[in-house]
């Protein structure tokens, strides 16, 4: 490891620090003990002797270990990528193959103390009533809210961290409102955390609703390497595919070449990111099964847009009857981080509709005649689910869940990383970034071991 871009995030004024390479040693033993806040790290130096053997009996105070875990996240990623390099100059991993999947975990945030506009707006008034009267050195009035700190100090505190809140709210609100009408949510349902204002207010995988944040992996299929990671304020995999395959790349030189994933990375966008980069994706197309599920209950002999022919020479669909459908407009639809895709609406002509035999099964209103539409690439989409259906490519994608899965049930099973113990983004990102070096680890470790028996890990 380059010890110099660990030692660099120490470089400054203030008194002589520990040796950072041989803290890293102890917390990556601590991981892997399943113990991840720098609060036990500090008992464990005291007490557990394989870490006062790791760390030559150094024992740092609560406060070096809190703010290690903070520095880390300026340089983990790095030290990461560094593992990756040595991995494979070392010949232990040649990736081409990979799989990426996205999961949740819950940050420090208590999902039972969540804030819309309103009430952040009413408790804000109150608090800065209270800093007003600490400048003023007024005693405070006796009917004080139990919840506002006892100190000055203390409500100048929240009383900035209230302000912080609620200029992320306002982002929250306003691209609440860049959305269609049909996908807004309710101003009430749009909450905020006070102690982790960035983690979005979501259902995690355990269906409950909590404040969390979104960790994607991408893992080499053959080594079972994590060879890249991020955690993102989202509660959802949209757009991370093409950044995490960019960054990927950069780093192994550009070998990889395909990648399987679940039916939330498979949308158009996806596959056009993934064709422009020579990128072969293996995964199911998104459908929206509840409302299949719930038309085919109501009606299963009701005509759907599976049933028109699209007549690529014309670009215009064809009815079950033979009639064709003439363009009527097109629409651009928005999606995640600015991008766009363009829909094309195609209509049947009414007259053909009120005459038709299959119009009580097709047409909601004959008289203005059938519409359907298709997105502009449409073709890559017809072209994912054709090839998910060939069998070679299905005996490949069962094995996705053998390699991406793995390292997530490690952390939450092996590792107790349930959720994070420090607050924000950057911590969020420090904690897994130390959590994938140790899994990493423990891989190199296994794989050296392959490579000097050979024939005892082939028998």
């Amino acid at each position: 490891m380059d010890r110099q871009k660990l030692e660099d995030v120490y470089r400054g004024t203030g008194s002589q620090a520990y040796l950072p390479n041989l803290m890293l040693k102890m917390a990556l033993f601590e991981y892997l003990q399943g113990r991840i806040s720098p609060a036990q790290w500090h008992r464990d130096a005291q007490e557990h002797d394989a870490l006062k053997w790791l760390g030559r009996g150094i024992q740092p105070a609560r406060s070096v270990w809190y703010n290690f875990r903070d520095r880390m996240e300026r340089v983990i990623h790095h030290l990461n990528d560094d593992m990756i390099r040595d991995a494979v100059q070392e010949g232990l991993a040649a990736p081409v193959d990979a799989a990426q999947d996205g999961t949740t975990f819950r940050s420090n945030a208590s999902r039972h103390q969540a804030f819309n506009q309103e009430t952040l707006q009413k408790r804000k008034a109150k608090v800065d009533a209270a800093v007003e009267t600490d400048q003023q050195q007024t005693p405070a009035p006796e009917s004080q809210a139990k919840w506002i700190p006892k100190t000055a100090a203390g409500r100048l505190d929240l009383q900035t961290r209230m302000e912080t809140a609620q200029q992320l709210l306002d982002a929250k609100l306003r691209d609440n409102l860049k959305k269609p009408k049909d996908k807004r949510r309710l101003e009430k349902h749009i909450v905020v955390s006070l102690t982790d204002p960035e983690a979005p207010f979501a259902r995690d995988k355990e269906k409950t609703f909590c404040f969390l944040y979104t960790t994607q992996f991408l893992v080499d299929a053959d080594s079972l390497l994590v060879l890249n990671y991020s955690v993102a304020a989202e509660n959802t995999d949209v757009g991370t595919l093409a950044p995490m395959i960019d960054d990927t790349q950069k780093l192994i030189g550009g070998t990889l070449r395909r990648i399987s994933v679940d039916a939330g990375y498979t949308s158009l966008l996806d596959l056009i990111d993934c064709r422009d980069r020579n990128i072969d994706l293996l995964g199911p197309v998104q459908s929206n099964s509840f409302t299949e599920k719930k038309r085919a209950a109501k009606n299963s002999s009701r005509i759907s847009k599976q049933d028109f022919v699209w007549l690529e020479a014309e670009q215009t669909f064809q009815c079950p009857e033979g009639h064709k459908l003439f363009h009527e407009y097109q629409e651009r639809l928005p999606r995640h981080a600015g991008r766009h895709v363009i829909s094309h609406r195609y209509r049947c002509p009414p007259e053909f509709c009120t005459g038709c035999r299959l119009r009580d099964l097709c047409a909601k209103n004959p008289s203005t005649g059938r519409t359907v539409k298709r997105l502009e690439g449409q073709e890559l989409i017809d072209a994912q689910q054709e090839k998910m259906q060939r069998e070679e490519i299905k005996a490949v994608y069962r094995g996705r869940g053998q390699t991406v899965e793995r390292p997530f049930a490690d952390a939450k099973r092996n590792r107790s990383f349930g959720r994070f113990h420090g607050r924000g983004l950057g911590r969020g990102r420090a904690e897994v970034g130390l959590l994938v070096m140790a899994q990493n680890a423990l891989t190199l470790h296994r794989l050296r071991k392959r490579d000097e028996n050979p024939e005892k890990q082939a028998a």
